[in-house]
């Protein structure tokens, strides 16, 4: 049993010491990925806003979809309310994203 021990212990203090190193390699990566994110909101805002305007259009086109699909119902009735409001819905996201992309 004492042998079984001898051989144990410097195998257990070896895994702890591997433990931290990947812990320490974690949060290193972790504030490498931060600090390029940063980085890249100062030196490129083109990018953002360019993602933003991506998916402006993007419910620009899916409330133009609702919007013909509304006009298929007579005006006043239960789905033409319900396609309005879905319609809505999207134009006031596009909307918003398209304000976020000129910031």
């Amino acid at each position: 049993m004492d042998q079984a021990f001898q051989v144990a212990l410097p195998l257990v203090g070896q895994i702890q010491l591997d433990i931290g190193t990947i812990v320490t390699a974690l949060v290193g990566f972790m504030l490498l990925v931060a600090g390029f994110d940063l980085v890249k909101a100062m030196l490129f805002p083109s990018l953002e806003s360019s993602r933003f305007n991506r998916s402006a259009d993007y419910y620009e086109d899916q409330a133009r979809n609702a919007r013909q699909a509304r006009d298929t119902w007579s005006r006043g009735s239960f789905e033409w309310d319900q396609q309005n409001q879905v319609y809505r819905k999207l134009l006031n996201k596009s909307t918003s994203l398209r304000v976020k992309g000129w910031r």
